[in-house]
């Protein structure tokens, strides 16, 4: 009778340590603090930005982009590049993704909100990054202090014309109606370096419809944007059209294109450690080469400048190139040898 009695209190003692235990899980569960999630969207380039940040104990946790519908080979990197930036410094005021400015605006400025909403005080979002919008609409940028040209006077047809870009041929082909307006201007460009020379096509045909006319060049891709221009002088031409200022010589942005010394040029700047570039030039007096040398850059962040900069150095054929975001320190070192070569292919 004792042993069941003792073997009773076992088991009693056992089934009350297990309430308690659970019971402790629950309140540990309910009382532990969780991450507040908030959501916001703002007008990027194409469209709505909507991001959605977690927030726990007033430390940003993350930020994630939900939706957009930027295009990917513009705005892609800003979409990866901007949330870990803003995780990272646990606010708004970042650099901005080379050539997708208003990517990189939208999710700040939605991030901001959600942050306002958490309780928090936002950054103000740079002011410096409102400049490099022109960049990507290429709706402002005026190469070389020269105006953009109306046509008038177009005869209805279609008319085509190429010319040499960056990779190779720029075939226009433009579509003029019935009363003399350009109702259609396709670009074709299959060589065109993809993010550079690509997404100065996408931004040019829009603006060459809504400018009725000659557009500017875009800065970056100065090889693209001239062959666009020259092919669609041409097919203006053709349609019986004139241009005012419509060269397309004139049309280039800041490039040392025809006017430097043939020969293989070196210089070195400081990055996180030195930073050695190579440019050779062509007996046409062009950038035909450029060789970037940074052992010592970071990984993933300095090594990846280094990558896009080179391409984005031959299209411009300048060291009039944007720094690539989050990596200030590589690309100021690049552009800064790069601008040394230069100068010594130009004093010869």
């Amino acid at each position: 009778m004792e042993e069941k009695k003792q073997g009773f209190l076992s088991t009693y003692k056992c089934l009350v340590l297990f309430v308690v235990m659970a019971v402790l899980a629950v309140v540990i569960v309910l009382v532990k603090p969780k991450a507040d999630v908030y959501t916001a969207t703002a007008q990027g380039y194409m469209g709505d930005v909507t991001v959605q940040v977690s927030v726990k104990d007033g430390v940003i946790t993350s930020v994630v982009v939900t939706e957009q519908s930027e295009t990917p080979e513009i705005a892609g990197a800003a979409m990866e590049q901007i949330p870990a930036a803003i995780v990272e410094r646990q606010n708004v005021d970042v650099d901005v993704v080379s050539g997708a400015t208003y990517a990189s605006r939208a999710i700040m400025t939605a991030v901001a909100d959600c942050m306002t909403q958490a309780g928090l005080t936002p950054a103000e979002i740079p002011e410096t990054t409102a400049a490099a919008e022109e960049t990507e609409s290429g709706a402002d940028e005026t190469a070389g202090g020269q105006e953009s040209a109306a046509v008038s006077g177009l005869t209805a047809g279609t008319y085509t014309a190429s010319a040499e870009g960056y990779g190779g041929e720029v075939t226009v082909t433009l579509t003029v109606g019935a009363e003399g307006t350009i109702t259609d201007a396709a670009i074709d460009g299959p060589d065109e370096t993809p993010g550079i020379g690509g997404a100065a096509i996408e931004q040019l045909q829009p603006e060459i419809l809504e400018k009725q006319g000659v557009p500017d060049a875009v800065t970056g891709a100065t090889f693209t944007s001239n062959a666009v221009i020259s092919a669609l002088t041409d097919c203006i031409e053709q349609a019986g059209g004139s241009t005012a200022g419509g060269d397309s010589e004139d049309s280039g942005a800041s490039s040392s294109a025809g006017s430097l010394a043939a020969g293989t040029y070196t210089a070195t700047a400081q990055g996180m450690g030195d930073i050695t570039v190579t440019i050779t030039v062509g007996e046409d007096g062009s950038i035909a080469d450029v060789v970037i040398d940074g052992p010592d850059e970071t990984p993933g962040i300095g090594s990846t400048a280094i990558e896009q900069l080179q391409p984005a150095i031959l299209e411009a054929q300048s060291a009039d190139v944007d720094i690539v975001s989050s990596a200030t320190i590589t690309s100021n070192a690049v552009i800064a040898a790069v601008q040394d070569c230069i100068d010594q292919a130009s004093q010869r």
